[in-house]
């Protein structure tokens, strides 16, 4: 959608991004192109604080994460900023920010930003995508991961975001039922309680 676009982050692609976040508030790419977006809505020192973070939570080394880095370091000079003080990257471990991403999903993983934007392939996808044909692929995203901790409830991690996952959808009836259920699957476990609880609350599905 961007590539089709010239490389501007429309508003329909900001949704899309911003929906992204919603279910994985650590997603790569759309966190990188929330940043592109506001860098170009002019709110720059915004987008240098955003890509300042997702650099400082990355361990990989693709090419992506260099030309990030590159762009960083030229909005800093633009801005007047010194952000060599403020990026401090992790050491690479294993195969990566991908090897990361595949341990928490059995879905394939999300492809990091690239240099030149999406893939042929993402522009493919998403260009033929209607609004109604991305909600049910978020949706059957959710039920996988659903259908995973049905098989594997002990991930505490997985039932926040299954939570988080409904409510985005605005079924929070399930979200609740979702809550319930985590810490019925965790009744002997205080501190993963505790930790679910607080994910809740943060939802406002309890007070």
């Amino acid at each position: 959608m961007v590539r089709a676009a010239g490389g501007l982050v429309t508003d329909e692609a900001k949704a899309v991004f911003a929906q992204a976040l919603g279910l994985d508030p650590g997603d790569p790419k759309g966190r990188f192109f929330v940043g592109l977006a506001k860098e170009q809505g002019g709110d720059k020192l915004a987008a240098l604080d955003d890509w300042i973070a997702l650099l400082n939570d990355t361990d990989s080394n693709e090419g992506w994460v260099n030309d990030l880095v590159q762009r960083v370091n030229e909005l800093g000079q633009e801005t007047g900023i010194d952000v060599s003080a403020r990026v401090h990257r992790r050491k690479p471990a294993g195969d990566g920010l991908l090897a990361v991403l595949q341990q928490r999903e059995t879905a394939p993983p999300v492809a990091a930003p690239r240099s030149g934007g999406p893939s042929a392939e993402d522009v493919r996808n998403a260009a033929g995508m209607t609004p109604s044909d991305r909600a049910a692929m978020v949706q059957a995203m959710v039920d996988r991961l659903a259908s995973r901790l049905a098989q594997s409830p002990r991930d505490a991690d997985g039932w926040i975001k299954l939570m988080r996952s409904r409510k985005v959808l605005g079924d929070t009836e399930a979200a609740e039922q979702t809550f319930r259920l985590a810490l019925d699957v965790f009744k002997d476990a205080p501190r993963e309680q505790e930790q679910i609880s607080a994910a809740a609350r943060e939802l406002e599905l309890i007070k």
